[in-house]
């Protein structure tokens, strides 16, 4: 089920910038297990909700920010 990163602002996948993002977030949970509290509204066809990597515990939008491959969002 795709899943929209909650308070994030990210490019779009049809932009170069938004293929890069997406490339990243593969590599980031390439091989493991990713677990996301959804809060049952959508977006763009997608659930809206906080994810993090189960082993070690760290926030996906978080990383996301910190590598400057998204920004922060409402």
């Amino acid at each position: 089920m795709p899943v929209c990163i909650a308070n994030l602002v990210c490019a779009e996948m049809d932009t170069n910038e938004g293929q890069g993002a997406g490339m990243f977030m593969r590599d980031l949970v390439r091989g493991q297990a990713a677990a996301c509290d959804l809060e049952r509204r959508r977006s763009h066809d997608r659930e809206v909700g906080a994810c993090s990597l189960i082993d070690s515990g760290e926030d996906v939008g978080e990383i996301l920010i910190q590598e400057g491959v998204c920004g922060v969002g409402e």
